[in-house]
């Protein structure tokens, strides 16, 4: 007889789900802060990374004290969710 025992693994196939922040105008010199929503079916922690953001504004975890967008214009940022198992 051969006995084994079957476990459940996550599909690391399966994506993160990042909700759209949406389009957003911030005045020069105004404060910037967007709160990403995600998602992950495995249950993995998530980092956040962007890419195309104004100078001066980043993505932290940590919400800043004086992130301002200082300079004027239209930026198109890519954020993106990765599952960091």
């Amino acid at each position: 007889m051969v006995a084994y025992q079957r476990r459940a693994v996550p599909n690391p196939a399966i994506m993160p789900t990042l909700v759209n922040p949406g389009n957003r105008t911030d005045q020069a010199g105004a404060n910037v802060n967007v709160q990403l929503n995600a998602s992950d079916p495995n249950g993995d922690t998530l980092t956040f990374a962007a890419s195309g953001l104004p100078p001066a504004i980043t993505i932290d975890s940590e919400p800043p004290d004086d992130r301002h967008a200082d300079h004027a214009g239209s930026f198109h940022v890519l954020v993106t969710a990765k599952a960091t198992a």
